[in-house]
């Protein structure tokens, strides 16, 4: 193998870590950073991937982004670079990159593994599963476990159905997955929509980490199908219906009436359907537009959505009184201030909406029905959690300045005994 191919792609992770961390490079990456300046000079020769970065360039965090963005499209001078050579040379380059020594943290490592995937879904792109089985008859000493896992995540992130028995077959020999190779998986399906998600659930179940989707999701993102396959409780799901929402939210509104009607849980969804609505500090607007659909609920859903309303955003907590005077009911009001009412987890919010509440009498019911809700975690003699929770009641009692026949109101609610 020519050493120039190898030199480059060492000189573009190189150019990956540089900026993160500095010169703490090993002496592999030293050698190829000057040899890339060489290439730089020497434009019309094969290996001329570095020809439109400098040196300087090479630690500017500009280049670095738009280094990273362009590898990321498919369409960078490393992947170029790739497609020009044969596969015996990757083959070649991926062991060279696996046998590298002397790289420290957690980033440089990082930086290492991205060439090798790189390079891993070129070599698939060409050869599909042969490449798996390419990598599996290696030598341990070749980096084998390293190669055979960026292969693996090259398949799973086109082909999670034929990655599976790899996956299986790696996790069985090596006693634990490369999280490179879910979040491979993660990405791929993203890109390929809530069918490929859907799939992907179906296929791995709980071996999936991190957040699904992963990425930006498509244009024709079917959000509906989305919902029916992964529930209020998973991982971004609400985060991808605020997106929904941010952009059709009558389509959103639809959609979520229609599984909360369906669904015991559905009522959390009211929240990020909300958030989605309020981006670009739209409170009250959201809340306008929100409010007459929830007469089309009945009074429990109506509720549990309400209390809802502030599960998917501490930002929009800051305007609780601004979004609690849109609500003509006080039981609407009632509900959102005793959504904010917990003892181990309360803020600012919680004491701005009781104040937004109006009366006495209000307030000590809100607090009375939180105090009730909350009153099977209160132990006698009394420990440092009940300790707590018995100090945040009196504490709110004492901000609300509420009567003493209130505050024993309160107090007997909490006894344990009662």
């Amino acid at each position: 193998m020519k050493p120039a191919p190898f030199l480059i792609l060492l000189a573009l992770v190189g150019l990956f870590v540089g900026y993160f961390s500095g010169s703490r490079m090993g002496s592999h990456f030293n050698t190829a950073s000057k040899t890339s300046s060489a290439i730089a000079a020497r434009p019309n020769e094969p290996g001329r991937a570095l020809a439109s970065v400098s040196p300087a360039a090479r630690h500017d965090l500009k280049s670095l982004l738009l280094w990273w963005h362009l590898e990321r499209g498919g369409v960078s001078e490393v992947v170029e670079q790739l497609e020009r050579m044969d596969t015996a040379a990757i083959r070649s380059l991926m062991v060279e990159l696996a046998g590298v020594r002397g790289i420290s943290g957690q980033r440089d490592s990082g930086a290492l593994s991205c060439s090798l995937e790189a390079a891993g879904r070129e070599i698939f792109r060409r050869d599909g599963e042969p490449a798996l089985g390419w990598a599996a008859a290696l030598d341990p000493a070749q980096g084998r476990q390293k190669i055979l896992a960026a292969m693996i995540a090259a398949a799973a992130a086109e082909s999670p159905q034929l990655a599976k028995s790899w996956i299986d077959r790696y996790l069985l020999e090596f006693g634990r997955i490369d999280s490179g190779i879910l979040f491979a998986a993660s990405r791929g399906a993203t890109a390929r929509g809530a069918e490929g998600l859907v799939e992907l659930k179906k296929l791995y179940g709980n071996m999936l980490i991190g957040s699904l989707p992963n990425g930006p999701l498509p244009e024709n993102f079917n959000h509906r199908l989305f919902m029916e396959n992964f529930g209020p409780g998973e991982p971004e799901s609400r985060t991808t219906l605020q997106q929904w929402a941010a952009k059709d939210p009558e389509a959103a509104w639809l959609a979520v009436k229609d599984y909360s009607a369906r669904h015991p849980r559905g009522s959390s969804y009211f929240g990020a359907l909300f958030v989605g609505m309020a981006v670009g500090g739209k409170e009250r607007e959201a809340i306008r537009w929100l409010m007459p659909k929830l007469d089309e609920l009945p009074q429990e859903s109506r509720s549990s959505a309400l209390g809802g309303l502030f599960s998917d955003s501490w930002n929009t907590r800051a305007a609780v009184a601004d979004i609690m005077a849109e609500m003509p009911r006080e039981d609407d009001r009632l509900a959102v201030a005793e959504s904010l009412l917990d003892p181990y987890n309360s803020g600012p919010a919680t004491l701005a909406a009781l104040q937004a509440l109006g009366s006495e009498k209000a307030q000590v019911r809100a607090l009375v029905k939180s105090a009730e809700s909350w009153r099977n975690m209160i132990k006698s003699p009394p420990d440092e959690m009940t300790r707590k929770s018995l100090r945040h009641y009196s504490t709110i009692a004492e901000e609300l300045q509420l009567s003493p026949e209130s505050r024993a109101e309160i107090d007997a609610r909490l006894r344990p005994d009662r």
